[in-house]
Protein backbone atom coordinates (compact mmCIF):
# COMPACT_ATOMS: atom_id res chain seq x y z
CA UNK A 1 0.00 0.00 0.00
CA UNK A 2 2.98 2.34 1.03
CA UNK A 3 4.14 2.06 -2.52
CA UNK A 4 0.99 2.82 -4.47
CA UNK A 5 0.92 5.50 -1.87
CA UNK A 6 4.05 6.64 -3.04
CA UNK A 7 3.19 6.15 -7.01
CA UNK A 8 -0.13 8.53 -6.45
CA UNK A 9 2.26 11.34 -4.41
CA UNK A 10 4.61 11.64 -7.45
CA UNK A 11 2.00 11.11 -10.09
CA UNK A 12 -0.07 13.59 -8.58
CA UNK A 13 3.00 16.18 -8.92
CA UNK A 14 4.05 15.70 -11.90
CA UNK A 15 0.20 16.09 -12.90
CA UNK A 16 -0.05 19.70 -11.13
CA UNK A 17 3.60 20.57 -12.56
CA UNK A 18 2.34 19.89 -16.41
CA UNK A 19 -1.22 22.33 -14.90
CA UNK A 20 1.06 25.02 -13.99
CA UNK A 21 3.12 24.93 -16.98
CA UNK A 22 0.05 24.89 -19.66
CA UNK A 23 -1.04 27.87 -17.24
CA UNK A 24 1.82 29.93 -17.89
CA UNK A 25 2.03 28.58 -21.84
CA UNK A 26 -1.37 30.23 -22.32
CA UNK A 27 -0.57 33.15 -20.14
CA UNK A 28 -3.58 32.18 -17.44
CA UNK A 29 -3.82 33.37 -13.68
CA UNK A 30 -3.69 29.78 -11.53
CA UNK A 31 -5.77 31.76 -9.20
CA UNK A 32 -8.64 32.86 -11.42
CA UNK A 33 -8.91 29.92 -13.03
CA UNK A 34 -10.15 26.61 -12.10
CA UNK A 35 -9.03 23.26 -14.12
CA UNK A 36 -12.60 22.55 -15.16
CA UNK A 37 -12.45 26.05 -16.23
CA UNK A 38 -9.28 25.42 -18.20
CA UNK A 39 -10.88 22.36 -20.21
CA UNK A 40 -13.95 23.41 -20.88
CA UNK A 41 -12.30 26.81 -22.80
CA UNK A 42 -9.71 24.42 -24.56
CA UNK A 43 -13.06 21.76 -25.43
CA UNK A 44 -14.86 25.05 -26.79
CA UNK A 45 -12.35 26.30 -28.86
CA UNK A 46 -11.09 23.01 -30.55
CA UNK A 47 -14.87 22.84 -31.22
CA UNK A 48 -15.39 26.05 -32.73
CA UNK A 49 -12.21 25.81 -35.01
CA UNK A 50 -12.28 21.93 -36.02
Amino acid sequence: ARDHYQKLVIMHSNMVTLYLNMLEYFAIDPKKTSVEELFTDLSNFRAMFM
